[in-house]
């Protein structure tokens, strides 16, 4: 693979992996478009921590609300700080990211493996990308729900994110997808979309070190590399709740639509 390959791979995934547009079935989908395959197992670990850090930097406050809460802490006053019935449903948002987790873990630990095997080629990404984008459209024609994550659907959204390690599937486009679908405000799911990928993407982290340190591909290049996908996922973000502040947020299901169909097409 040319540097000029791992170049292109490398801006594909690093601006794909915060939008709810597939990274993975992009990935494939590029692969395939240019006849060559990555064996850098090093890129997608800098890329799943620049994700982890561009979402604790965007969410800084909500995280630190959150915590707060959990631990006790109540108001002081201060902007931004919860109280009273606030404070209750921060401390059970930790409780229920955990319980979102769930799915999602089980999934990772013993079939993310097999999963990707059998879903990796070209036209079944194409497919499952055309399928995240009806999931989004879906979600649009929903009427806009103004009710909090709970218990239940918190489970539900975890699901969605177990499914999403189907190359083609959104993480983000499913999960926020499923929190509208489910009758949750869209700010809030979204919110609560990535503040559930952050064990998720922690955990991606720790399985894949191990194989990338085993690689000796880690090195000062993939810093830059992190970097940039910090930079990149923070604006990704800043994207994503403007365009569902805006109630245009099927304007992604639109592209993945045309996207994996035109690619389907193709690959046939």
């Amino acid at each position: 693979m040319s540097a000029a390959d791992a170049l292109i791979l490398r801006i594909v995934q690093g601006l794909t992996e915060f939008l709810p547009v597939s990274s993975s079935g992009h990935l494939v989908l590029v692969e395939r478009l240019l006849g060559i395959r990555s064996a850098d197992l090093s890129f997608p670990v800098a890329v799943h921590v620049g994700t982890l850090i561009a979402v604790v930097i965007y969410l800084r406050h909500r995280i630190g609300q959150i915590v707060t809460s959990f631990v006790g802490g109540r108001s002081d006053g201060r902007p931004g700080t919860p109280s009273g019935d606030d404070t209750a449903v921060e401390k059970r948002m930790i409780p229920f990211i955990l319980a979102g987790s769930v799915p999602a873990g089980i999934v990772g630990v013993l079939f993310k493996d097999r999963i990707e095997m059998a879903f990796a080629a070209p036209l079944a990404a194409a497919v499952f990308l055309a399928v995240t984008g009806l999931w989004l459209l879906l979600a649009g024609a929903f009427p806009t729900g103004t009710r909090p994550v709970g218990w239940w659907r918190a489970w539900w959204i975890g699901v969605a994110q177990g499914v999403a390690v189907i190359p083609g599937i959104s993480r983000s486009g499913s999960t926020i997808a499923t929190g509208m679908m489910l009758g949750v405000r869209p700010s809030e799911a979204a919110e609560f979309s990535f503040l559930l990928s952050i064990p998720a993407v922690f955990g991606a982290v720790l399985l894949s070190m191990p194989k990338a340190l085993a690689a000796g591909q880690l090195g000062v290049t993939h810093l830059i590399g992190l970097i940039a996908a910090t930079a990149t996922g923070y604006l990704a973000l800043s994207l994503v709740f403007a365009t569902i502040r805006r109630g245009r947020f099927a304007w992604f299901g639109v592209y993945c639509l045309l996207a994996g169909g035109t690619a389907a097409i193709w690959l046939r």
